[in-house]
């Protein structure tokens, strides 16, 4: 009578799973193939892509849709590359500037110039776009022959207070 009130897998699970999974080589082979599969598991995971491509989360008549393919196809730069130079001096008069700079003046084989040329040339590098020199743009506010269009006027500033 307690047999009938018993489901078909409860069943199961008392009479053939239990008393298998209690036998010492099917326990080895349950951990050996679990094992297994957290290397294979393990090996695989270099090949994963990270995230949902954005094109495939939205509808197809979605107004997003020729964005996102305007960005994965003019955009598409990856990480960005930072390189912190140590022991340097940068001030406007230093000589060690020169070797990190790319504006008129600068050596021809300074670092943002490498970076530059290394972007240029997609066979052997991984560099997407010319560098962003903030020693460049330091340079170029400092330099009195350019006009001084976007710095702080102070007397001009006192004129209004």
């Amino acid at each position: 009578d307690n047999v009938s009130l018993q489901s078909p897998l409860q069943a199961y699970m008392e009479r053939v799973h239990a008393p298998l999974l209690m036998q010492p080589l099917v326990q080895v082979l349950v951990v050996m193939l679990f094992v297994t599969g957290l290397f294979v598991a393990g090996a695989l995971i270099p090949r994963l892509e990270v995230g949902l491509d954005q094109a495939v989360a939205l509808p197809r008549d979605s107004y997003m849709q020729q964005y996102y393919r305007d960005l994965f196809s003019y955009l598409r730069v990856g990480p960005p590359l930072y390189l912190v130079v140590a022991g340097v001096n940068v001030s406007a008069a230093a000589p060690d500037v020169n070797k990190l700079c790319s504006v008129a003046g600068c050596r021809q084989d300074s670092l943002a110039v490498r970076v530059s040329e290394a972007a240029m040339s997609p066979a052997s590098s991984f560099i997407a776009s010319p560098a962003a020199s903030w020693v460049d743009d330091f340079l170029s506010w400092t330099n009195p022959a350019l006009p001084k269009c976007c710095r702080w006027d102070a007397a001009a500033v006192a004129k209004f207070t």
